[in-house]
């Protein structure tokens, strides 16, 4: 394996950054005050002051569980989210994205957990995820 020169390293990064056409808003808990009973009080979001330039994509997965109960099942639609964001984020799985757009244009109003953050040579990969249940009558 060839190991890349910085400057070879700084042109792959710079062509990552390239594909940065959205822009997200990153939450942190600021909270670290506890409840009487020692358990943490309820979290209070802030969001960093600046968007961050990110690469925002979803995969849609679809399944129908059981429950077969009265006719009816629980179509699940798991929405599995990524971005790419500049390896210099501040940013951990402790974090949230609240919002995140392209052009002006809301690709994503709500509220995504981080799941994981993967370090890569040129950028962090923000795995992200959502799920929406409805319920759906079978025949």
């Amino acid at each position: 394996m060839t190991m890349l020169t910085e400057e070879e390293r700084l042109d792959q990064r710079a062509d990552v950054e390239e594909t940065f056409t959205d822009q997200a808003v990153i939450e942190r808990n600021t909270t670290t005050a506890t409840n009487p009973d020692g358990t943490p009080a309820a979290a209070t979001w802030v969001a960093d002051d600046d968007l961050v330039a990110c690469s925002y994509w979803v995969d849609f997965r679809q399944r129908l569980n059981g429950g077969e109960t009265a006719g009816a099942a629980l179509m699940v639609r798991a929405q599995n989210m990524q971005m790419m964001v500049p390896v210099e984020t501040d940013v951990s799985e402790l974090d949230r994205i609240h919002g995140v757009t392209r052009d002006g244009e809301t690709l994503n109003a709500n509220i995504l957990e981080i799941r994981a953050v993967v370090l890569r040579p040129t950028h962090k990969l923000l795995i992200l995820e959502q799920q929406t249940h409805r319920s759906r009558s079978t025949p």
